[in-house]
């Protein structure tokens, strides 16, 4: 599973946890709320048990918020290794853009041209390499749709 697949995971993980909280929390303040009732009435034995749920709910909560904490934590990790990806990406970019420009400028010398003609022109050409990168990788993110759409239509037989 790559980074962004565990991230979305995580991310997901915290949301349940957060949404069982909440569905669940009401549940628990009832059960104390009735005990702490019977005691105002001083039924035998209701201090005993509150005191046992208490413990139940102190350690639901506990164990909840730990889970909660590590997923956090989780998360956290995940985005930064998100990010030192995303800069190592670009410091390769950047390097593989550098080595072109010292092919083509070595090329240029070599047909006759001076190095202060290709430092004029260089922005220029750098910009229509970085366009073509950007349109093949759009290329390449709507060829994986269409076969994404082509293989959940084949599983759907054909639909």
């Amino acid at each position: 599973m790559n980074i962004d697949d565990q991230l979305k995971h995580e991310r997901r993980q915290l949301e349940r946890l957060q949404k069982d909280y909440k569905a669940k929390l009401p549940d628990w303040e009832s059960r104390l709320g009735n005990f702490k009732n019977l005691i105002d009435i001083r039924q035998p034995g209701a201090n005993t048990r509150l005191t046992e749920i208490q413990k139940q709910f102190d350690l639901w909560k506990g164990l909840h918020d730990q889970a909660v904490e590590n997923t956090k934590l989780n998360i956290k990790a995940l985005e930064e290794q998100l990010r030192e990806q995303d800069s190592d990406n670009k410091q390769r970019a950047r390097a593989a853009l550098e080595a072109m420009k010292a092919d083509m400028l070595k090329s240029w010398k070599q047909e006759g041209g001076d190095e202060a003609r290709f430092n004029t022109a260089w922005p220029d050409m750098e910009k229509d390499i970085l366009k073509k990168r950007v349109s093949d990788k759009e290329a390449d993110a709507i060829e994986a749709k269409a076969k994404i759409r082509q293989e959940k239509r084949a599983r759907l037989g054909g639909l």
